[in-house]
């Protein structure tokens, strides 16, 4: 992500904090936007164990790819979806742990608004954040 200066607004079903969480993650989605690890510039998205983070993306009609890096905790803990309404068109897991690492999911796509969903499921010990940053 390019330099960022303002907040992480997105939808919620309420806007409580779990009190065991000193930072403002939010309770549903569990991520929030941080200076710890960046791909690119200085920001990116932390989520941690557990959580995701959906992003609407719209789109014009034909073959597209969606991108992302994600720096992941673990090998396989980290996924990329899209999904058409409630049917799941892709997704794509990293592989590799300790560094930024590319996922990407190519479908072909009408024109409408996609779901895209940053997904970092729960580790089994060790550090519980994952980053993700520059999703084209």
């Amino acid at each position: 992500m390019a330099d960022y200066d303002g907040s992480l607004a997105v939808p919620m079903l309420s806007d409580r904090r779990q009190g065991r969480y000193e930072s403002n993650e939010r309770r549903e989605s569990r991520s929030i936007i941080s200076t710890e690890q960046a791909h690119a510039g200085t920001h990116s998205l932390r989520i941690i164990a557990g959580g995701y983070h959906d992003i609407f993306y719209g789109c014009d009609a034909g073959n597209v790819t969606v991108t992302i890096w994600c720096y992941p905790p673990f090998v396989g803990g980290c996924c990329l979806q899209v999904f058409d309404a409630a049917t799941l068109k892709d997704e794509d897991f990293n592989a590799g742990v300790g560094a930024f690492e590319q996922l990407s999911v190519t479908f072909l796509a009408v024109k409408k608004v996609y779901m895209v969903r940053l997904s970092h499921f729960a580790c089994p010990d060790g550090d519980s954040r994952a980053y993700f940053d520059d999703l084209v």
